[in-house]
């Protein structure tokens, strides 16, 4: 009955890994590295493959520049208490 679930699982996880595999490798551009092999792609099949990377590395760089924000911001408001 749920025979596809299995699949779609390992499908999420490389495609989890491939995001964490594209930020490591190209940083900040892993983002439109990601969209740039889309857009080369030779079948829909594996353009929508690119197409989840791209949005599982912008989740992911979104998510890390959100952490540095509250960091930087957590700084800024202690250096005015100080001041």
């Amino acid at each position: 009955m749920l025979s596809w679930l299995p699949r779609q699982r390992a499908r999420m996880e490389r495609i989890e890994v491939e995001a964490e595999t594209m930020i490591s490798d190209f940083g900040a551009d892993a983002y439109f590295e990601a969209r740039r092999r889309e857009h080369e792609s030779s079948s829909d099949a594996i353009a929508k493959d690119w197409d989840q990377i791209a949005l599982a590395v912008a989740r992911r760089v979104s998510v890390e520049m959100a952490a540095t924000r509250v960091i930087y911001c957590s700084w800024m408001i202690l250096l005015i208490r100080i001041d």
